[in-house]
């Protein structure tokens, strides 16, 4: 009897911190949508300039010194050699580039858009702190995926790249909530760890009403069908950003909630 009556607590205590999730459509969403908008659209713009990038190096070997290899001479085949040996470097250099580059952009944003969702203040200090969470929060999660993902065959290594990236989501959201709380690196992952893992029967019920307020907008947005493709998508590009948005303000909810 006591059982049912914790368990009816806790989804109706749930429920109303779902409920009440809705009513940050405020101000501070706003921010944050518009961050997040500016944010994804540098990092398109990168992945857009490495592209264009890539085509031009490529480009720029001549391709008839490359039709007949055997046909060369050794002064030619080194001259070609030499060529994409260093057309191929200056494409790695400037993946590089723009890889540390979007690093750094997402720690920016990220942390901005964090302290806003928990009115903190956003200081110098704190992206300092905030760069070496990442950079080790990242390597733990990066070296064991890598190398479990190159021990497994192409479908399983799928799959398990699908697994790790939703706990990565999860555990990260964890994550920035201590971190903005404390502002505390290792005491912010072994929190991360050891709330995600030892108290996850409590992340239940706000991930199945995630998942059902994905299920709501799909069936409201289903009229979007019958409107011109570039407005829907333009609409649903909007709808994503402000989903974006709310999941993070109800899981930080949530989190402090569980703290």
């Amino acid at each position: 009897m006591k059982k049912q009556k914790g368990f009816k607590n806790y989804i109706k205590n749930e429920f109303s911190l779902f409920l009440g999730s809705f009513k940050k459509l405020d101000r501070r969403m706003i921010y944050t949508v518009l961050i997040d908008f500016v944010f994804v659209s540098l990092i398109v713009l990168s992945i857009m300039g490495w592209n264009s990038i890539m085509i031009k190096k490529m480009g720029s070997i001549d391709p008839t010194l490359l039709e007949n290899p055997e046909g060369m001479s050794a002064e030619q085949a080194a001259q070609a050699a030499e060529l994409v040996k260093g057309q191929f470097a200056g494409l790695v250099l400037w993946t590089i580039a723009i890889a540390l580059s979007s690093f750094l952009l997402m720690v920016l944003f990220k942390g901005w858009i964090w302290n806003i969702v928990m009115k903190k203040r956003t200081t110098l200090n704190f992206f300092g702190k905030f760069l070496l969470l990442n950079l080790l929060w990242y390597i733990l999660w990066l070296v064991p995926s890598i190398i479990i993902v190159s021990s497994l065959k192409e479908t399983a290594a799928k799959v398990f790249f699908l697994i790790a990236f939703a706990l990565c989501v999860f555990f990260t959201a964890i994550l920035y909530v201590f971190f903005i709380k404390s502002n505390l690196v290792f005491d912010s992952v072994k929190n991360a760890f050891s709330i995600g893992f030892g108290r996850i029967s409590v992340f239940i019920a706000p991930i199945l009403f995630i998942a059902l307020t994905v299920v709501i907008i799909s069936i409201v947005t289903i009229p979007m069908k019958y409107i011109p493709l570039k407005v829907s998508a333009a609409i649903s590009i909007v709808i994503l950003f402000v989903y974006t948005a709310w999941i993070r303000f109800y899981f930080a909810d949530v989190v402090e909630m569980v703290r």
